[in-house]
């Protein structure tokens, strides 16, 4: 029986509601960049010879606050994100795999490889990207709270609650946004 390093383990949860949130995600990446295959399509269709395999993914890490006027207070939203990202590091997740895939994708005898990063920025998505970032994010936080997952610095469910309500309220009065870029990862199978 093998045993699971930090780093395999997965810390979402598939709800229903976290699948809507996927869903309603997977629109506003596709808007942002005008293409995106749905995950939902069968994976033996894009792994026939000729078939195209699509990853996507977004390096959590590198995530920031972008203020809406300069010098307005984003402490809420910051102290939201920095402790994703404090949850996420504490569970060995380094964000490497997500700039990795480009050449792994080679690795693995793909053809016709490309890589494209968008940040998600289009003033048109921000409202419904930041609610989208922080039922997400709150969704990680609560899975850290599992029992297997072993967390010391996890919030309570009332903290992560209100702190994400916080967060929401914060970057809606500032017109401020989460700004994650998202990594595309596309290669054909021969």
């Amino acid at each position: 029986m093998g045993s699971h390093s930090d780093a395999d383990r997965y810390l979402l949860i598939r709800t229903k509601a976290e699948s809507e949130r996927l869903d309603t995600q997977h629109e506003a990446f596709r808007e942002s960049m005008g293409f995106l295959l749905h995950p939902a399509i069968p994976q033996h269709d894009h792994m026939r010879p000729g078939g195209y395999l699509q990853w996507t993914d977004i390096a959590v890490l590198d995530g920031v606050v972008i203020p809406g006027v300069l010098g307005c207070n984003v402490d809420d939203a910051n102290r939201f994100l920095n402790q994703f990202k404090q949850i996420v590091s504490s569970h060995g997740k380094s964000g490497k795999s997500v700039t990795e895939l480009f050449p792994h994708f080679k690795k693995c005898g793909l053809k016709d490889c490309r890589k494209d990063i968008a940040p998600l920025d289009k003033p048109e998505y921000k409202d419904m990207l930041n609610a989208n970032y922080v039922k997400a994010i709150s969704h990680i936080l609560q899975a850290s709270l599992q029992p297997s997952q072993g967390c010391r610095d996890a919030l309570s469910m009332d903290q992560i609650t209100r702190l994400g309500k916080l967060t929401l309220k914060n970057l809606q009065e500032t017109n401020s946004s989460l700004l994650f870029s998202l990594h595309v990862v596309i290669g054909r199978r021969e």
